[in-house]
């Protein structure tokens, strides 16, 4: 008889803080007689550890075998978008979504990541980072691997995910421009 596996969230982010806090300590090693900007690998640390943040808010707890039956469900109504400004609960959730991705391209951009660069390039990169998160909800539901709840596939999240991530890099450009030095 085989036992039952979880990864919950608050172990996914303590392995992970260890991980980076090791992977930082590397980097800074390494680098500790070149002109590589020390600035830098503080970014790109924070920016890795933000993603295992999203992970863990939005990907877990699993568990295998499960302990709950998943029925997927999705949503590809984009009028609920709409409605939420009636409903403060949903407006609530929507603002979450919304605000949980403008790190995303903060700390890409600060962290000198080409890719986050342009805002073409940071609404791209947000909407298939959301995308991807619905689709591997979707593939735990699948699998049976969720711990305690049945994710629903929402465009709405991916429409507040890439809104949040514009929205972030909006921010650190008009950051940017008053404070060229600083980044």
């Amino acid at each position: 008889i085989m036992g039952q596996i979880v990864i919950t969230s608050w172990i996914f982010l303590l392995f992970s803080l260890v991980f980076v806090i090791l992977l930082t300590v590397f980097c800074m090693l390494r680098h500790k007689n070149t002109a590589y900007p020390k600035k830098l690998i503080i970014y790109n640390t924070l920016f890795i550890y933000y993603i295992c943040i999203i992970i863990s808010f939005t990907l877990l707890p699993i568990s295998y075998p499960s302990v709950v039956e998943c029925d997927l469900e999705y949503n590809l109504d984009i009028r609920e978008l709409l409605y939420a400004f009636i409903n403060r609960a949903a407006l609530i959730s929507y603002a979450e979504n919304v605000i949980l991705f403008m790190p995303l391209t903060i700390l890409g951009y600060i962290s000198s990541y080409k890719i986050m660069k342009t805002l073409k390039s940071a609404l791209i990169c947000s909407c298939l980072f959301s995308i991807s998160i619905e689709f591997i909800q979707g593939i735990e539901c699948i699998a049976n691997i969720l711990e305690d709840f049945a994710p629903v596939i929402d465009i709405n999240d991916v429409i507040c995910n890439t809104l949040g991530g514009v929205l972030g890099f909006i921010v650190i450009r008009f950051y940017k421009k008053e404070h060229v030095a600083e980044i």
